[in-house]
């Protein structure tokens, strides 16, 4: 059974859209940038995988800074929870 401390660190794992679209958009113009002014590599590194990762790091850093909401969270715990009848 999960405890509270297990369901928290769940929760603070858990993405919300936000930092995700934030991401996609922030990484997708960082990568155009590059391309579009020929800029093909950055310190030997492909522009299209620099904003890949100026994505993941958006992504991440926004899901543990962006809170969930406590009706997500009832939601998620309603979800995950197991309902054994006798």
């Amino acid at each position: 059974m999960i405890g509270e401390s297990q369901t928290e660190l769940l929760f603070s794992f858990s993405q919300n859209a936000t930092p995700v679209f934030v991401g996609m958009i922030v990484g997708a113009l960082f990568a155009g940038v590059l391309t579009i002014t020929g800029h093909k590599t950055l310190f030997g590194i492909h522009g299209e995988v620099l904003g890949l990762m100026v994505n993941l790091l958006i992504c991440v850093a926004g899901s543990f800074l962006v809170p969930v909401s406590s009706q997500y969270k009832r939601e998620a715990e309603e979800l995950t929870a197991l309902k054994i009848e006798v």
